[in-house]
């Protein structure tokens, strides 16, 4: 999505074009008014003018509401391709948009770029909020997602499901704005196993309106790791002297308050390493890092030791060892 101004874009494009071999007859496509909501599409013709084979490199958009679909890559003279694009305007700004796709593609030693794009204006009619979710979490969380219809003529909501097993989507019950406008929630809730790291999801919307068909929401979960235990510090780093013995290094670990810890084991990457530990009072241990120099080839090590805890939650704490021998 873009709000460049259509002179700009036509000036891109005849810009592009001149550069080498690509052509597009119309690279800049006016819709006129849009509503929101409704998915557009549109297929570009594209051409190689020059006297080799030309390959179609990058095909590049500004957001992940476009969606571009090149036919083939490669054309020998006179040969043409269709380019199409699938928009997503439900998450669209009301207003002038534009929606270019930058295409980089070379022929021979020559390289070069055609753009091309659809504009339109934006008219609200259906809209979502928040236009793209995101979730960021250590455990299982729930959040909500407003569907708005102005229309006299509301379509209702069928079915809402999303692309993760662990992710679901469960519709409220449809209700009316303070203008009369129909208004749907749609409650989504990530299960406490989601699997860690950033996943990018989508929430598809099923109405019983034609033009409104399928409705999709980019839902972005970042899962994180759930810690009930902290250590300090978190990693480890020391020098040591020619001839002298490398010090012992502690880690002292905390639990949740009122609960009691429990480490099942602790395991180093190196052979050179070995670790023991302690509990304390106040739901508090105490690793202890013993070094074998004897065991350390060249000027160091870079290794790590595993702390794996039982209570008062399974899991295991990394901390990374750089030791460097002078």
């Amino acid at each position: 999505m873009s709000r460049w101004p259509l002179s700009l874009l036509l000036a891109l494009s005849f810009a592009g074009a001149g550069r080498a071999q690509l052509d597009c007859d119309k690279p800049i496509v006016p819709l006129g008014d849009v509503c929101s909501g409704a998915t557009l599409t549109h297929c570009f013709t594209l051409v190689n003018r020059g006297a080799a084979e030309l390959v179609i490199g990058e095909v590049r958009t500004e957001c992940g509401c476009t969606v571009p679909k090149l036919e083939t890559r490669h054309l020998q003279p006179g040969a043409q391709t269709t380019l199409g694009l699938i928009v997503n305007t439900l998450t669209q700004a009301a207003g002038p948009q534009s929606w270019p796709v930058r295409l980089q593609y070379h022929c021979g030693d020559q390289e070069g770029e055609l753009l091309v794009a659809l504009t339109g204006t934006i008219i609200p009619t259906v809209s979502v909020e928040p236009a793209a979710l995101g979730i960021y979490t250590e455990t299982g969380v729930r959040r909500e997602i407003t569907l708005l219809d102005r229309r006299s003529e509301p379509f209702g909501v069928r079915v809402v499901y999303t692309t993760s097993p662990k992710l679901t989507a469960v519709q409220g019950e449809p209700r009316r704005d303070a203008d009369g406008h129909a208004l749907y929630t749609i409650h989504l809730t990530v299960a406490p196993d989601f699997p860690e790291g950033r996943h990018e999801e989508t929430l598809f919307i099923y109405t019983t309106d034609v033009d409104f068909r399928e409705l999709k929401v980019p839902v972005t979960v970042i899962k994180k790791q759930h810690r009930t235990v902290s250590a300090t510090p978190e990693s480890i780093t020391l020098t040591a002297a020619k001839g002298q013995p490398i010090p012992s290094s502690l880690i002292r670990l905390r639990g949740p308050d009122d609960v009691a810890m429990e480490i099942e084991r602790v395991e180093a990457d190196h052979p050179a390493i070995r670790c023991t530990w302690a509990p304390e009072p106040n739901n508090m241990a105490t690793v202890k890092i013993a070094y074998d120099r004897s065991k350390i080839d060249g000027d160091g090590l870079r290794t790590a030791v595993h702390i794996h805890i039982a209570k008062p939650a399974p899991q295991t704490l990394t901390i990374p060892i750089s030791c460097t021998l002078r």
